[in-house]
């Protein structure tokens, strides 16, 4: 969906209801070689994504639902959830990640945003 239609919907929502909070799962970091082919992969299989100028990086996650009036605002890329699990170390045992870096590339380029009114 193109940022003008989804920021008119979250200010909508924003406006129509007092107490309001919102979580978001999307791409993230789209402005760096890795995301580059991540979005290339998807144009290649005709899902090119509208939204695109949201996705770049986590302020502009964040500015989107600021500009809908949005006042507490997080957003956390899917490395920094991973890292933060209290049994890491016993998923780590179980499941032996042969390539950490691709891993930790993947999770960098995926995000959370909360956003509270």
């Amino acid at each position: 969906m193109a940022t003008e239609i989804s920021g008119r919907f979250l200010k909508a929502a924003a406006d129509l209801f007092q107490n309001l909070k919102v979580i978001s799962y999307e791409q993230l970091n789209l402005n760096d070689r890795f995301g580059a082919v991540m979005l290339d992969n998807l144009v290649q299989r005709g899902c090119g994504l509208d939204g695109i100028n949201a996705c770049l990086s986590k302020k502009t996650q964040m500015d989107r639902f600021k500009a809908a009036g949005f006042n507490d605002i997080n957003c956390k890329d899917m490395y920094e959830i991973y890292l933060a699990l209290p049994n890491r170390d016993i998923i780590e045992r179980i499941e032996f990640l042969d390539d950490v870096e691709i891993f930790q590339q993947l999770l960098q380029h995926y995000g959370i945003t909360t956003a509270t009114k």
